[in-house]
């Protein structure tokens, strides 16, 4: 069993000569999934896979960022 943990943060731009970087600024939501697999990478690709969905249904919008900590 792999345990992620997902953090949800405001994130605001940080303007650079020909790219825009987009850094944490506000903690807002933190979710705890726990995953039956001992493989870290297809636990990763779980937590990507429901974050996209959250996005998807409308529970994030554009200007948050997400982190993603995989724990065996």
């Amino acid at each position: 069993m792999i345990e992620a943990t997902i953090e949800i943060w405001s994130s605001k731009a940080r303007e650079y000569d020909s790219y825009t970087i987009y850094e944490g600024n506000k903690f807002l939501k933190e979710f705890k999934k726990t995953y039956n697999t001992e493989n870290s990478n297809r636990a990763m690709s779980f937590a990507r896979r429901f974050v996209k969905t959250m996005r998807r249904n409308g529970e994030l919008e554009n200007h948050e960022s997400v982190t993603i900590k995989i724990r065996s």
